[in-house]
């Protein structure tokens, strides 16, 4: 064999590593690049909503059940550190609550049940105002989030940590103002 086949010999070779090493990558690329996990609010129940606007103190309590799906069929999700919190016009107005750590195999669902209370929480003059019109119009945006990180697994691979943050969107309804303020318990539910 002369010198140019030897040389055409390498570069069939190195084409063909080369193209074997892009397949082996998009394919890995494919298997590893997992659909975002599904997070839907089902259920909220309003056991107390109180702004106080003479101090700018909100109290307030919430019932939900979040609805968790892995969608993929070929990762896993180790849910690490979760937290869910309530948040109006971007301030958060109850506790942080843990949710307990998990792992969520392929087409797994979950529902994780959660109580979200804040008690004496101080609002922004700015937001208080904005809370007492929204209250008066019937209708308040409360903002679910659940924020947290995750591993992905695929066989027996597991990955760094991965940042999430959801955020799940209800409607508070309010009914009549009395004396004491705008009713409460009952009356108000939560539109999801």
């Amino acid at each position: 064999m002369n010198m140019s086949g030897k040389k055409l010999c390498w570069a069939a070779m190195l084409v063909v590593t080369f193209t074997l090493l892009l397949a082996i990558v998009l394919i890995a690329w494919l298997l590893l690049t997992p659909t975002k996990p599904q997070f839907i609010l089902q259920n909220a129940t309003v056991n107390n909503f109180r702004y106080f606007s003479d101090t700018n103190l909100l109290t307030s309590g919430f019932r939900i059940s979040l609805f968790f799906r892995n969608p993929s069929s070929n990762v896993g999700f180790y849910c690490d550190q979760f937290q869910v919190f309530a948040t109006y016009r971007g301030e958060q107005i109850t506790l942080t609550t843990p949710v307990p750590a998990t792992y969520q195999g392929q087409k797994d669902v979950s529902i994780w049940s959660v109580s979200l209370t804040g008690s004496n929480v101080p609002l922004g003059l700015q937001v208080g105002d904005l809370l007492v019109h929204d209250q008066t119009d019937g209708t308040v945006l409360i903002d679910i989030k659940v924020k947290g990180s995750v591993r992905l697994k695929l066989g027996v691979f597991v990955s760094g940590n991965h940042q999430l943050d959801v955020n799940c969107p209800i409607n508070v309804i309010f009914g009549s103002k009395n004396d004491q303020g705008f009713a409460v318990g009952s009356v108000i539910w939560a539109e999801i």
